[in-house]
């Protein structure tokens, strides 16, 4: 179960998020790039969020509840 605003920081974090399909908003330098959406898959270097990808290293992950 996921909190909204939770920072998914390990690889069980974006398995549940993609598992769930839980909304994930991104984040570079605390200023937010893009809203987001549903990942569709990660690996060890990008997410994949709604046909886009983000790299892991330069950006923050976090989910974006709704309602």
């Amino acid at each position: 179960m996921f909190i909204n605003r939770q920072q998914l920081l390990h690889k069980v974090d974006f398995d549940n998020a993609v598992f769930t399909g839980v909304p994930i908003s991104v984040w570079k330098e605390n200023q937010q790039i893009d809203f987001g959406g549903r990942m569709t898959m990660h690996d060890d270097v990008a997410a994949y969020i709604e046909g886009g990808y983000f790299l892991k290293k330069e950006f923050s992950f976090f989910v974006r509840l709704e309602g």
